[in-house]
């Protein structure tokens, strides 16, 4: 069975595209490819991939994906996966033509991106929200499945129903560190944008003035842009107790080594339509490592940390200078909250994994696709 999982934007090995969907496919479907555009080094070096030499500009991407859908036409694949907004309407154009299943895995709000998205135009967000809704609509009818990654997004939009289903971006069951080594004070991992980066700040700000001794404060960043970088180094040479280092576009695996060397992990989302839907991946790596964590009270992070007890979330109101204290207070009786935290662990080694929970549900949605086209 020939498999192909379609992004137009997404890097080659996207932990939820490749590491977590690619690789399950490919153990049971090893015809299972990638194909995106821009990265024909990493095809040449790996037969997973597919690929070809596009355009790079933002608003080029529209070219991408008609040269995108001519290379899945050319495949004839039995299934396809795809990942992106901007591909919606080229995939329900393909199902049109091709009698292949099309499962399009949906991996936030994507209205809610598109009202705050700066590339867009201000004047143009709602509608370009509204005209997403109606084309996600469209495919409720023309696709054969629909994927979220979170329950929030998929039932604010939806009625549950046979075509609609969620698939939680719960993190991969990864090894975790047993040297005990803890030399980092507080970290953060993710995609870095001008509100995150502004609320970290803020944070740092506010630990550097009610701490007297040195705190080390990492930050790993995706995909940062310069001025945010930038800013976030000038900020670190202004502080005097808190010692902030920055580091970026790390691995998977280089990123779960500094989480196991990190006391506390913090997930500071600002309290958006977009970020107030989308569970944090980052909250269950911080648990995968049994460590004590603060974040902001989203109705996900609450969803999910009220359930913990070294987990903790933090009101709007006064987030830097809660951020803070709360941040003070597990570092002033660690012992204590680190044992708290070894005893969660046990319900992401249970319940909030990818290869317990979710891998299965993802494969019996693949299978019985499949089983209907071999028939």
């Amino acid at each position: 069975m020939k498999i192909l999982v379609l992004t137009s934007i997404h890097p080659p090995y996207d932990v939820r595209i490749y590491h977590k969907q690619f690789v399950a496919l490919k153990e049971k479907y090893p015809l299972a490819k990638i194909i995106l555009p821009n990265q024909v080094e990493v095809a040449k070096n790996d037969g997973d991939y597919i690929s070809f030499r596009g355009f790079s500009h933002f608003g080029s991407r529209i070219c991408n994906n008609f040269l995108l859908l001519k290379k899945a036409l050319q495949y004839k694949p039995n299934l396809i996966i795809f990942h992106d907004p901007d591909l919606l309407p080229f995939m329900l154009i393909f199902r049109m033509i091709f009698a292949a299943p099309v499962v399009y895995d949906i991996h936030e709000d994507y209205p809610g991106y598109f009202k705050q998205n700066k590339k867009i135009p201000p004047v143009l967000r709602d509608f370009t929200a509204w005209f997403y809704r109606l084309l996600e609509k469209a495919a409720k009818h023309r696709l054969d499945h629909l994927i979220y990654a979170d329950h929030l997004t998929a039932w604010h939009y939806n009625r549950p129903g046979k075509k609609i289903s969620v698939i939680y971006n719960f993190p991969l069951l990864l090894p975790v560190s047993s040297s005990g080594r803890k030399n980092i004070d507080v970290i953060f991992q993710g995609s870095m944008h001008a509100t995150i980066h502004s609320r970290l700040l803020d944070i740092a700000r506010q630990l550097d003035q009610i701490i007297s001794f040195p705190l080390i404060f990492t930050v790993i960043a995706r995909k940062p842009d310069e001025q945010i970088e930038a800013d976030i180094k000038r900020t670190a040479a202004e502080l005097k107790n808190v010692r902030m280092h920055f580091e970026k576009n790390l691995s998977l695996m280089q990123v779960q080594e500094y989480i196991s060397r990190s006391k506390i992990g913090i997930t500071p989302w600002p309290f958006t339509e977009k970020f107030s839907k989308n569970i944090a991946t980052k909250i269950f790596e911080y648990l995968n490592h049994g460590i004590p964590q603060v974040a902001s009270n989203t109705t996900a992070n609450y969803e999910f940390l009220q359930q913990t007890r070294s987990g903790f979330v933090v009101d709007e109101a006064n987030y830097a200078g809660d951020f803070a204290a709360r941040i003070l207070e597990i570092l002033q009786d660690y012992e204590h909250y680190a044992q708290l935290a070894a005893a969660d662990r046990e319900k992401f080694l249970k319940h909030w994994n990818w290869d317990h929970s979710e891998k299965p549900k993802f494969m019996a949605i693949i299978d019985e696709l499949l089983a209907g086209e071999k028939r």
